[in-house]
């Protein structure tokens, strides 16, 4: 029983002034208090694939969630738009995009059940777990392959500076005006060459050194997910 803290008259439940001194009682008693946060729950909202419900129902269980009502299974209809006419303006043609096709979950968990605190935070590890991403085993780069060898120019430069010195100088102008080419083309070609080997160099030290890094972190939080739902589980019997 409460007590007013001016006069020591004893104090009802529900009462809002008191009856010694008239008093306006200040906040609720302290049973409507502990009723008030017994009664305090959270809801959340997840929208998943149509064959997903009982697998998602079933996990999230596991962490103190009650389902709160029937899912919802939602569908939105087809949209069509304009997407462009013939040349001659005669005909006009539509694209059809298909509606959403979904169902609405609701949870409701009570923040008084027991290891309440507990159960948040092992469902905090385990959607960690489900966010992270396995690391790619391969470097993200593209492969460029070099320009076909310069062949038939090659053959031509070489003729004409062979006939330019047999023949007439007239060929060696034209041996000379196809080498500026070749050069060009061979020098590119290399170059490509050299980008593609330092490109697979990285890709060999990403897949020795930084990718088991990476996988072994995965494969660390997965297991940290996996031991978080199994912990749920033991708490909620």
């Amino acid at each position: 029983m409460a007590f007013c803290s001016d006069c020591g008259e004893s104090i009802q439940d529900g009462v809002k002034f008191c009856s010694g001194c008239g008093k306006a009682l200040s906040g609720e008693s302290k049973q409507e208090q502990r009723t008030e946060k017994r009664s305090v729950k959270e809801t959340k909202f997840i929208e998943v694939n149509p064959d997903k419900v009982q697998e998602t129902i079933d996990k999230w269980q596991c962490f103190g969630w009650e389902l709160l009502g029937a899912p919802q299974e939602i569908k939105t209809q087809d949209r069509q738009f304009y997407a462009g006419q013939s040349y001659d303006k005669t005909t006009k043609y539509y694209e059809t995009e298909e509606g959403e096709h979904y169902v609405k979950i609701t949870f409701q968990r009570d923040k008084s059940i027991p290891n309440y605190e507990e159960l948040v935070s092992l469902e905090k590890t385990y959607n960690e777990a489900q966010e992270h991403e396995k690391p790619n085993n391969m470097a993200r780069w593209e492969y460029s392959s070099p320009d076909d060898f310069p062949v038939f120019l090659l053959i031509l430069t070489v003729l004409g500076l062979i006939l330019g010195v047999a023949v007439t100088p007239f060929f060696a102008v034209i041996g000379v005006v196809f080498l500026i080419p070749t050069i060009i083309k061979i020098a590119k070609r290399q170059n490509q060459i050299a980008i593609n080997n330092e490109k697979n160099v990285i890709h060999k030290n990403y897949q020795n050194g930084e990718y088991l890094e990476l996988l072994k972190e995965y494969e660390a939080v997965v297991k940290k997910g996996e031991e978080a739902i199994s912990r749920a589980k033991t708490l909620l019997g």
